[in-house]
């Protein structure tokens, strides 16, 4: 079995201060370092570029995204503990689920977590681009026919505003287009074993929303 914990991994921002970010670790490892070295090794062009600096994500685990509904989707597929591809780190400039989007394979035992699989959502190959009449560049996401064909037409009211329509599009597009291997591309298959009361503490202190500058419990340090 593989041990789980947290690690607080310093940034400098723009102004110059440092501040830290508690990531996930497993077996005394950074798990961004961890994509980081494997992305390098991969010689993939699109994996370096997009997954070389994992430590500057954001972690989508966190309710701090970009918008409430953002935060709800997060919560209500965490609570769901049951296997699925889902967000891990996101862009820090783009944290709605548009921009890199590094994914995690989890699934569920009694007593056991076991992450699978960590990938790279591939959006690029599902973007058209188009120049308009007006020799501007329009860009559409396009779905897979099969998972848009299965997009519920009704939309439950939950925040009664436009975010309704944004959280019906999370749930009924992009988390089935996320669950399909060929739309993920692979960064790392470690196959690790977790302790599932320590995965679930630390999904609790991350939705605590405390990523940022946050004191690590001691039963949960790196």
């Amino acid at each position: 079995m593989n041990r789980l914990s947290l690690v607080n991994i310093p940034l400098k921002t723009p102004n110059g201060n440092y501040n830290d970010f508690a990531h996930l670790s497993v077996d005394g490892v950074p798990v961004p370092f961890y994509i980081n070295e494997c992305a390098e090794r991969s010689q993939n062009e699109r994996l370096i570029s997009e997954c070389s600096r994992c430590e500057e994500l954001a972690c989508a685990w966190s309710p701090e995204l970009d918008f409430p509904y953002c935060d709800y989707f997060m919560t209500e597929i965490l609570r769901q503990h049951r296997d699925m591809t889902i967000p891990y780190l996101l862009c820090p400039e783009d944290c709605d689920f548009s921009c890199i989007t590094i994914t995690v394979d989890v699934r569920f035992e009694k007593s056991f977590v076991y992450l699978d699989k960590i990938g790279l959502a591939d959006y690029a190959s599902h973007i058209e681009r188009k120049w308009t009449s007006e020799n501007s560049l329009s860009c559409r996401f396009i779905l897979p026919e099969h998972i848009e064909a299965n997009v519920p037409y009704e939309i439950e009211e939950v925040f009664g505003t436009w975010e309704d329509e944004r959280l019906h599009s999370l749930r009924y597009e992009l988390f089935p287009f996320w669950q399909e291997t060929e739309n993920i591309i692979t960064i790392a298959e470690p196959h690790w074993k977790f302790d599932r009361h320590t995965f679930e503490e630390i999904i609790a202190f991350y939705q605590a929303g405390n990523h940022m500058n946050a004191t690590i419990p001691n039963d949960l340090k790196g």
